[in-house]
């Protein structure tokens, strides 16, 4: 069995297996058709099947062309998303590739139908698997579609059964970030360090470490490691695995992805982890329209018809004047005017009088002075003041019951009468 890597854009892998005793391949996650069957030609073997870790476009982009230039050849995948799959496998399947074993491993979690796919050639005793964006060389994908749990339960539970001995072949090279990163969590790791070292002087680790090198520099493979534990002040895996993927998220963030708000994650449509995108970053959003607090429709007025004068309320006869001044078009408190209080009456000493006002009566009853005075025992002409006529509201008043009481005193300061 040999392994040749083709890298498909930036940082993406496609693989081919190649069974030497056959001289057949199986291509793996073919974006770029082109690049994968120029590939099978350099190498003079015949593509002869097709495997899709996952199906996110970066993995799956070239499946349908490759079905149209080779329509007869099977393609296995976790899912009907990925295109053109004819083979759904499932955990604990197992086929056959020429001379080479192939078994299926469910890994949940970056999407639900994340399957690693190990090849064995018995007559040689190698292993590989490839693990789409599942496993990376000291890091893991992200939880577009699961949970801590599930990424805990298919990388120390699934993958980490594996033999350690197993080549592992993933779907990005992410390994110099990813080595960054694990050195802030364990420093004085000593094959951490050495991972460090190796990066440092090849830009491609793609296909170089096992199963047993990720268990012992790859800090999502040690969440129960103390070391790894006091950095995420956990204690449980599933929970060190949520902490540590965090902190990953913190630390290597994607401006072209939408974080979420309640679990901190990378939120994209397609799944794709292209660095290349971080040179351009989405444009800001526009800015929000504001209205005033009182007035929502101030500023569309202003806006719309700068012209217009400002409005004015119509008067209220009740408490304003037909002269009432502009309102403030943003005051609202027009629409509902406060109900006026009953008028009070206005008095000029201490206690309202209960004395009859004969002035107001004689009006409202239209009742005549030669009346009134003959009440009192005059006649009209009467020659009461030296023969001068007294106009009607001095008769009135000094012929008022008040004024006419001679037993009592007055000029009483206690007598006050109530003005209408």
């Amino acid at each position: 069995m040999r392994i040749v890597p083709v890298p498909n854009q930036s940082d993406n892998y496609a693989y081919l297996i190649i069974d030497e005793a056959g001289k057949k391949a199986a291509s793996v996650d073919p974006y770029a058709v082109d690049k994968v069957l120029a590939a099978a030609k350099a190498e003079g073997v015949e593509l002869a099947a097709n495997i899709s870790t996952h199906h996110h476009n970066d993995h799956t982009g070239g499946n349908m062309e490759l079905h149209k230039q080779l329509p007869n050849i099977p393609f296995y995948s976790g899912s009907q998303k990925a295109p053109a799959t004819t083979n759904i496998v499932s955990h604990g399947d197992e086929f056959k590739f020429g001379s080479l074993d192939v078994s299926c491993h469910s890994t949940p979690c970056h999407t639900q139908d994340s399957t690693a796919f190990l090849v064995h050639d018995k007559s040689t005793g190698q292993k590989a698997v490839f693990t789409g964006d599942t496993l990376f060389t000291a890091g893991c994908g992200r939880f577009f579609e699961g949970t801590a749990a599930e990424m805990h339960k298919s990388l120390n539970e699934v993958l980490a059964k594996l033999p350690s001995d197993t080549v592992v072949y993933n779907g990005h090279e992410y390994t110099r970030g990813n080595v960054k990163f694990a050195l802030t969590v364990e420093p004085k790791n000593e094959a951490l360090r050495k991972l460090a070292e190796d990066t440092a002087a090849n830009s491609q680790t793609v296909g170089k470490y096992t199963i047993g090198d990720e268990l012992a520099h790859n800090p999502f493979m040690r969440v129960h490691v103390s070391e790894v534990q006091e950095a995420t002040g956990e204690k449980e895996g599933a929970k060190v695995m949520a902490k540590l993927r965090e902190m990953k998220n913190k630390a290597h963030p994607h401006p072209n992805f939408r974080r979420s708000k309640q679990s901190n994650t990378i939120q994209d449509g397609k799944g794709s982890e292209n660095k290349a995108a971080e040179k351009h970053p989405p444009p800001p959003p526009p800015p929000r329209r504001t209205f005033s607090d009182k007035n929502p429709f101030s500023n569309l007025l202003q806006s719309s018809k700068p012209h217009l004068p400002p409005r004015q309320s119509a008067p209220d006869t009740q408490t304003e004047t037909a002269s009432t001044s502009t309102r403030n078009q943003n005051d609202v408190s027009w629409f509902k005017p406060p109900p006026r209080p009953p008028a009070k009456p206005r008095l000029v000493g201490l206690q309202e009088s209960r004395r009859p006002n004969l002035m107001q009566r004689s009006r409202s009853l239209q009742i005549s002075a030669s009346e009134i005075r003959s009440l009192f025992g005059g006649e009209q002409g009467d020659d009461r003041n030296g023969g001068n006529e007294e106009s009607e509201e001095a008769w009135l008043l000094r012929n008022n019951t008040i004024n006419s009481s001679n037993s009592n005193n007055s000029n009483n300061s206690n007598n006050y009468t109530a003005l209408p």
